[in-house]
């Protein structure tokens, strides 16, 4: 058995133009606890030989995968879903997810040492992956924490249906993780 790894298998980014977006990657995500296999997020539309590509050279195909944790259902993080079918679905109920999705309920524990925490803000059912790996606490946030300087600003996505409440997402997030998964970027280590 091995332990709970945390692989990020494609860092994501985002361009900017001003304060408009112009284009934006989302991070995807692999958690392999020895016995099941989780991707976060999927990234864009697109993307499925890059994610073939990550995956297979770490030995493994998409038919590898157990679950799909959508932390929302923006197509820069689901546009490569369809590359999974035989795996079970995850998302909030507030992203109104297709049939097939299964609920992820915060604190609702997926397998040992992971668990779904509810970080909205960015979407109403924005959620994040929070993974015991490594003697380390992973948090995988999508656009909760979208970029290594909203941490360091304390500055919410700019994109939100209501930035206070993204800022209490934030402080969630940060006062349990070590490690933070964002969606536009490489992880970062929090500092205490």
């Amino acid at each position: 058995m091995i332990d709970t790894r945390v692989v990020v298998l494609k860092t994501g980014s985002i361009l900017r133009q001003g304060t408009l977006v112009k284009d934006s990657r989302s991070t995807v995500t692999l958690v392999d606890t020895g016995s099941k296999r989780i991707i976060v997020d999927t990234g864009y539309l697109g993307e499925d030989g890059i994610l073939t590509d990550s995956l297979s050279a770490r030995g493994l195909a998409p038919a590898d995968i157990d679950f799909v944790v959508n932390t929302h259902l923006h197509l820069d993080h689901c546009g490569c879903n369809l590359m999974f079918r035989q795996s079970v679905f995850y998302a909030d109920k507030k992203e109104n997810p297709p049939a097939y999705f299964r609920a992820a309920t915060d604190g609702k524990e997926l397998v040992p040492g992971v668990k779904f925490l509810s970080t909205p803000g960015h979407t109403e059912g924005s959620l994040s992956l929070i993974v015991k790996a490594d003697s380390k606490t992973y948090a995988i946030v999508g656009d909760a924490i979208p970029t290594v300087e909203n941490y360091e600003s304390m500055t919410p996505p700019a994109i939100n249906i209501d930035p206070r409440l993204a800022k209490e997402s934030m402080k969630r997030i940060l006062k349990i993780a070590d490690i933070v998964v964002p969606g536009h970027g490489a992880q970062f280590d929090v500092r205490r």
